[in-house]
């Protein structure tokens, strides 16, 4: 649909609230995410330009955004909330313990992210890895209502709104998707290595290193049945070839076998998802840069670990040098002294004896 697009508002950290930390307060001015399915609703074009949406004010309330052309994209307030990071940076550090949840610009809703474990030696960093969570896609979960996919089978995600037509998301190939929705479709080969999206980010300082977006866009069809030629069609279609029906024609017509594509029944509410596009998102950072962050972060990092260690160490050393230095001043105090003392008790001996 097209539409004129406000501004992205980011938190990017000021403050001390670590949790928001590069988290979206605003996706094209909305904090609540809507959808304009009709563009004529808008502003009158320019002459030689296209109906398109006009930008969605921060001001407006649901009212006057309906009044523009402008729906609720999702069912609830919750789902239609603007929440998370664009995936490139998370509050640290990240423990394994937490979900991160990332707003997906291209789906328009947020989408949440779970631990799976690490992966060692990314040019010599750790890295934790999150990925999907399937509860996202389930028909059966919290939140599937409100992102009109609890009629669809599990693994799909209902566009249809933004789209403008019946369009879904999935995972390449209907990884992990209902059985039903990957049998319907030939040269399918979902593989969890190559088709699974992704984010590897380095612990300490919540930093993205390494990340791959996977999903695939699919059109529903309607189960809709393709009869076979009718007797008049097919003496036409021998018209117009100019010669007799071969066997397979010929064979159509006489027993009136129906072309049905494999598909169930006109009237069967399911629908068939072909794929349309598949695309994949990657991205990691050079090697130069992870040198230059082991040098200056990791090993700033060590190095403020150690002082946290040795220095309390250090302090308890120092005061018992102090304490060494100040004992053997006294002792050497006492024995000048003693030596003193002496020297003056031999002189006046000495006297005495002349």
């Amino acid at each position: 649909t097209a539409r004129r697009i406000g501004p992205n508002v980011v938190y990017t950290g000021q403050g001390k609230t670590k949790a928001r930390l590069q988290g979206y307060t605003m996706f094209q001015n909305m904090t609540q995410v809507h959808a304009c399915p009709d563009p004529t609703t808008g502003d009158a074009p320019a002459p030689g330009e296209m109906p398109a949406c006009d930008i969605y004010q921060a001001d407006w309330t649901n009212r006057s955004a309906v009044r523009h052309g402008y729906l609720p994209q999702w069912g609830s307030a919750a789902a239609n909330e603007v929440r998370g990071t664009d995936g490139s940076l998370f509050a640290h550090p990240l423990t394994g313990q937490e979900t991160v949840v990332t707003f997906q610009e291209d789906y328009r809703r947020w989408i949440e992210m779970v631990y799976v474990g690490e992966v060692h030696d990314f040019h010599g960093v750790s890295l934790r890895r999150y990925v999907f969570s399937q509860e996202d896609f389930r028909n059966d979960s919290v939140m599937s209502a409100d992102w009109y996919q609890d009629n669809l089978p599990t693994g799909l995600s209902n566009l249809t709104l933004m789209g403008g037509f019946p369009l879904f998301l999935s995972k390449p190939h209907f990884l992990e998707a209902d059985p039903s929705v990957q049998q319907a479709v030939e040269g399918l080969d979902p593989d969890p290595e190559s088709h699974l999206t992704f984010i590897d980010a380095e612990e300490r300082s919540g930093v993205t290193f390494r990340t791959h977006k996977r999903v695939q866009l699919n059109a529903g069809l309607k189960r809709l049945r393709f009869p076979s030629l009718s007797r008049i069609e097919a003496l036409s279609l021998a018209t117009i070839l100019q010669r007799d029906l071969n066997e397979a024609e010929t064979r159509c017509v006489r027993e009136e076998v129906t072309w049905d594509f494999g598909l169930p029944a006109e009237g069967d509410e399911h629908m068939l998802f072909l794929p349309m596009v598949r695309y994949d998102e990657g991205f990691e950072m050079p090697a130069s840069f992870v040198k230059d962050f082991k040098k200056q972060v990791l090993g700033s990092t060590s190095a403020a670990k150690t002082v946290q260690v040795a220095g309390p160490l250090f302090a308890v050393l120092l005061a018992l040098i102090g304490v060494i230095i100040i004992m053997r001043g006294r002792r050497n105090e006492q024995e000048l002294a003693r030596r003193r003392t002496h020297r003056y008790s031999t002189i006046h001996e000495g006297d005495i004896m002349v």
